[in-house]
């Protein structure tokens, strides 16, 4: 699971996962979200989603996101993501 932001080339952006719920080595059944709390400091708005992947390869199969509003200075955001079939994800 990665955590991405969105964000212009020249601003200042410094992304950090710092919890997961559940725990990252979970099984989950239809529909249950998993959430990523991501740590952050923008010099200027950006926006946040969770994206699961496999092997280093995009899982789009099934998959529902959070959508993002636009964060800027430093705080917390919270991106999830479920699935709506099996899906191994790492």
């Amino acid at each position: 699971m990665l955590a991405l932001a969105a964000a212009s080339a020249a601003a200042e952006v410094r992304v950090r996962v710092v919890a997961t719920d559940p725990p990252e080595e979970s099984t989950l059944g239809r529909f249950e979200p998993f959430f990523v709390r991501i740590q952050f400091d923008a010099d200027e708005p950006v926006s946040f989603w969770a994206r699961p992947y496999r092997n280093g390869k995009p899982v789009d199969r099934g998959a529902r996101t959070n959508s993002s509003a636009q964060h800027s200075g430093s705080g917390y955001a919270l991106g999830w993501v479920e699935f709506t079939e099996a899906t191994e994800v790492d």
